[in-house]
């Protein structure tokens, strides 16, 4: 050991900042991957490709942490897991997912640098310190972009606006919601003018809990669509509490968690028990089985038939004893912890800002005409396509890539994959090229006499098409037959997998230069 390095006690390297952090990512994951969780103890089905697999792992892993959020390797473990398997699914990836891929490989760098840099003296709370203003810039940079992608004709539109799709889509969830006109005209600013002040008040520190207050309430009522999203976000949002906050504020809470155990105590004196490892193993075991069957109930439920027995209802139980907890830890001190003392923002290795500026650049793709999804303009009705834009204020010439400019039109082919871009579809031909209208969104048109159109005719951009025959290509499918236009000339093939043009698309570019269907509307319509 070199005479400049001092061991750490490992026993006191706790840091209560990574712990909140990590806790609130892991439930992130497991609401995410609800579908998983409801069927994990379903052994009926004999399907298990690598993405189940690694979806499974996601799964335990993410219990795993719940049960010791303040056990580092044990969220690095966690990340890794949804690193590599979000990349096996890409390009079928959500924005959200997306940029969490960009976080977690931010912090692993972090990590990987501080375990080199610090050797027997990395900490906790050294490498959340290293990590926590990349993160924080990474989150006001998606902000950024969820705001200006929203400037344009597409979402002030009160008939079309993603906003009013969320509205209604809410509504579906709580029909008590009311939704009169007056609101509706207002909605898409109003969203704008809220996603926009987030990171404003975030960064100021006079005006942080106003953010964060903000923020919850916004996000809280996203949840009921995208929960995982909302209770990721949640996660970030407890990057900006200083982490000295934190410190002042775990007293309260083991003085919480003590009065539980008195209680708890009168019923088992389980605590006092003389535990060797494996009984810790058994209880864990125990614990993590109990919590699966217990979200897989919840995941199962029916809410037209009890709400809260559902996964909405395990949602609305899960942000209000969040929402407890903030309030009791948080705002009940606000002068004793000190929420709004000041946060770094700027990483002090600078070679760290490739990571924000990774997101900035990504966010920027679809104004460059590169790709049209997973670049964070979900639920904007940002339309960039056919060398035109809606947007109010970023021009088309700064498209400097024709991805999106070169669009073809599949007259017809002999595989459904293929076939499903022809003609006019009711249903997305592809996951993230629509959103399905609301039921109550429906019925709001209707009542009001206005016209609203579910059925599309669809073109694709060629690197879409591209990505799709290689794809079926590297899948073994033979004699692929395809007509489609491009740019006024209509094309054939008899096998398009061995077509050069065709078939030859990157694996960079099937994963990373992503595509979606466009319809034949020009207003720009919502979709993620």
């Amino acid at each position: 050991m070199n005479s400049g390095e001092r061991t750490v006690d490992k026993a006191g390297d706790v840091s209560s900042a990574f712990t909140v952090f990590a806790f609130l990512f892991a439930w992130a994951q497991l609401f995410d991957y609800s579908a998983a969780v409801a069927t994990i103890f379903d052994f009926s089905t004999n399907y298990y490709d690598i993405d189940y697999c690694f979806t499974v792992a996601i799964c335990l892993t993410a219990v795993w942490v719940i049960l010791n959020p303040s056990s580092l390797y044990r969220s690095i473990f966690l990340f890794v897991f949804v690193i590599v398997g979000t990349i096996i699914r890409m390009p079928i990836s959500p924005n959200h997912v997306v940029f969490e891929v960009i976080v977690l490989i931010s912090i692993l760098t972090c990590f990987v640098y501080m375990k080199l840099k610090e050797k027997s003296s990395f900490t906790k709370t050294k490498f959340y310190e290293a990590f926590a203003p990349v993160v924080r810039l990474e989150v006001i940079v998606l902000y950024f972009w969820a705001a200006i992608h929203k400037i344009n004709t597409g979402f002030f539109d009160k008939d079309i606006s993603c906003a009013t799709i969320q509205l209604f889509n809410v509504k579906d969830v709580l029909p008590i919601m009311p939704t009169p006109d007056w609101f509706i005209s207002i909605n898409p600013f109003l969203t704008l003018l809220t996603e926009s002040s987030i990171p404003i008040l975030l960064i100021i520190p006079k005006t942080r809990i106003l953010g964060l207050i903000i923020a919850i309430i916004f996000h809280f009522i996203l949840g009921f669509v995208y929960t995982g999203f909302t209770i990721l976000v949640y996660s970030f949002l407890s990057l900006f509490i200083p982490a000295s906050s934190y410190d002042r504020i775990k007293p309260n809470f083991k003085q919480l968690t003590y009065k539980l155990s008195k209680i708890l105590s009168k019923f088992s004196n389980y605590k006092d028990w003389k535990k060797t490892r494996f009984d810790n193993f058994i209880t864990q075991l125990i614990f993590l089985i109990s919590i699966f069957f217990l979200m897989g109930f919840f995941m199962r439920g029916n809410p037209e038939k009890f709400y809260l027995l559902s996964e909405e209802g395990l949602y609305i139980i899960f942000f209000f004893v969040f929402l407890i907890a903030f309030f009791y830890f948080v705002i009940r001190g606000l002068k004793e912890f000190r929420i709004e003392q000041r946060i770094t923002l700027v990483p002090e290795m600078k070679w760290l800002l490739i990571f924000p500026i990774l997101v900035l650049v990504n966010g920027s793709l679809p104004h460059l005409g590169v790709k049209n999804i997973q670049s964070m303009a979900m639920f904007s009705n940002l339309r960039t396509e056919g060398g035109k834009t809606n947007h109010l204020f970023i021009p088309s010439f700064f498209q400097s890539s024709n991805n999106l400019e070169d669009l073809v039109t599949i007259k017809g082919a002999n595989l459904r994959e293929l076939n499903k871009f022809s003609g006019f579809s009711s249903r997305r031909p592809l996951r993230g090229t629509s959103v399905t209208l609301p039921r109550s969104y429906v019925k709001h048109m209707e009542n009001n006499d206005k016209d609203y159109r579910e059925r599309f005719e669809y073109k694709v951009p060629f690197v879409l098409l591209q990505n799709l025959v290689t794809g079926l290509a590297k899948e073994g499918q033979k004699d692929i037959k395809l007509e489609y236009e491009r740019d006024g000339e209509i094309l054939y093939t008899r096998n398009a997998e061995v077509d050069p043009v065709l078939s030859k698309a990157s694996i960079f570019q099937r994963k990373f230069i992503s595509q979606r269907a466009v319809p034949d509307d020009d207003r720009g319509l919502c979709m993620w």
